[in-house]
């Protein structure tokens, strides 16, 4: 038969291999009779029940010592009676395997556990009591505890609604401000969210991103708004829901943070009504400018034009009628001819004529105007539009192409400009493109009110208006024009 290596200890040596096993040992060791007096104490035990120059090494001065002379029990039942119970019933013990109780050593009171067990030596029983000092480990779970308290009040003073909840929707944490969002704060852990809704609508919208949460698995960020009842106040969160995975990927739990964001909402929504507002102004006045110009246009070409032409005329009469002056009717002929002009090309800049025939020959004219007065070619193209445009949307397309090419003729250096009109689907397209040296609009500067103008235009006729451009790559100027279909008329009778 093969023999084991290791060593073997003799039979008479078996009982000193057990004292030195024993006094090896952190714990407290007491072996006592069936009446509990001490019979056998290890090193550990000598050194904290005797004092110093006492012999401690010595279990002399422990033998026939009741082992509860020392061991003290916190509860109102003695600890003789729950170790006995426990000794009698080991499984069925309420106390488990250990009991916490009081060491009497030589100098203090020292918090303990005390762990019993029962066996029987030459036809007799025996308790081996291992006692073990909680002290460093009691300081340890003090430390932590007031560390989980000071994070549970940072927590609970923090102005950020905290929540997690397992994956079956069970509430395992809250913090103060979510435990007042509840209708049952007292004892909303372990519930799950759908128990907690009552009358809080911002819980009712917590369960509903949850479940989203849970079955995507995904992250969500949603703003929320909570009303309760008994408060009849709104209010307004930006929350996050944040799922927490295990290490094999699997959902363990979502953490919520709302943060309340009632203020800032408010006051976005303050600001948007206040832009608002300054847009409906910015559009009325546009409006009100282009109904006076277009008065003033008519204006001075009806009224002083006809001044003007009468002026011509009755001079040139008098030329007519007298030779003699007719070397002196001929400058002032050429000045008033010089004033029609001038006052057809003020006209003309207030308000095109041609504005009132429709959108087409308005921008064949801006075409027209372009090639004639720049270096570049301007092409159009225009495709007949399955909406007729009303004047003031005529007159916005109109100053929109004319900003574009204007900004072309001063910036660009382009060679080729090309205006589309086109439709696709329910939208009607303007693209102006031009093939000039570019610009980054990131850099616009703020004095770039022809572009600003552009946009506001665009905008308050709920157009989506973009700049497509970047340095030696040209510019494309792109209009979106949403429109309806008149519905057809009803014909009566035709069934």
């Amino acid at each position: 038969m093969k023999q084991d290596g290791g060593p073997h200890p003799r039979p008479n040596d078996t009982e000193a291999l057990l004292s030195a096993a024993f006094n090896s040992m952190r714990e407290l060791v007491f072996i006592v009779d069936g009446d509990f007096n001490i019979v056998f104490a290890n090193h550990k035990a000598l050194s904290l029940c005797l004092p110093e120059g006492a012999g401690r090494t010595s279990v002399g001065h422990l033998v026939g010592e009741n082992i509860f002379t020392r061991l003290r029990g916190y509860g109102d039942l003695p600890l003789l009676a729950v170790v006995e119970q426990q000794l009698d019933r080991p499984e069925h013990s309420p106390y488990g395997d250990k009991i916490n109780a009081r060491f009497q050593a030589a100098t203090q009171a020292i918090p303990v556990e005390v762990c019993p067990s029962r066996f029987e030596f030459q036809r007799q029983n025996w308790v081996m009591m291992v006692v073990c000092d909680t002290r460093y480990r009691n300081d340890i779970h003090r430390f932590y505890y007031d560390r989980e308290n000071e994070l549970r009040d940072i927590l609970d003073n923090m102005p950020d609604a905290i929540l997690r909840v397992d994956s079956e929707q069970r509430l395992l944490y809250a913090n103060e401000p979510a435990l007042q969002c509840m209708p049952r704060s007292a004892a909303a852990i372990g519930l799950k969210i759908n128990s907690l809704i009552g009358d809080s609508t911002l819980m009712e919208q917590i369960n509903w991103s949850l479940q989203l949460v849970l079955s995507k698995h995904i992250q969500l960020e949603a703003v929320l708004h909570g009303v309760r009842s008994d408060l009849r106040v709104s209010r307004i969160y930006q929350a996050r829901f944040i799922p927490e995975f295990t290490s094999q990927q699997t959902l363990k739990s979502v953490l919520v943070i709302a943060r309340p964001a009632s203020r800032q909402y408010f006051a976005e929504q303050q600001v948007r009504q206040t832009h608002e507002q300054l847009r409906q102004m910015t559009q009325k006045l546009q409006s009100s400018v282009e109904n006076e110009r277009k008065h003033m246009a008519r204006e001075i070409h009806d009224e002083l034009g006809q001044h003007l032409t009468s002026l011509r005329v009755g001079i040139s009469l008098l030329g007519q009628n007298h030779p003699a002056l007719q070397h002196e009717v001929e400058p002032l002929t050429q000045l008033v001819d010089g004033t029609i002009k001038v006052v057809r090309d003020i006209a003309t800049q207030l308000r095109p004529a041609v504005l009132n025939m429709g959108l087409k020959p308005a921008l064949i004219w801006l075409r027209d105007q372009f090639n004639k007065h720049r270096s570049g070619v301007c092409t159009l193209t225009i495709q007949p539009l399955p909406v007729s445009l009303c004047d003031d949307e005529v007159t916005a397309i109109f100053r929109v192409v004319q900003e574009s090419l204007t900004n072309v003729q001063r910036h660009a250096k382009a060679r080729e400009v090309e205006v589309k009109v086109l439709t696709k689907g329910k939208v009607v397209l303007i693209c102006i493109n031009d093939d000039g040296q570019g610009f980054d609009p990131g850099q616009v500067s703020d004095g770039a009110f022809g572009l600003l103008s552009m946009r506001e235009r665009c905008m308050m006729k709920g157009w989506t208006f973009n700049i497509h451009s970047a340095p030696g790559k040209g510019s494309c100027v792109h209009i979106e024009i949403p429109y309806a279909l008149p519905a057809p008329a009803k014909v009566y009778g035709s069934e």
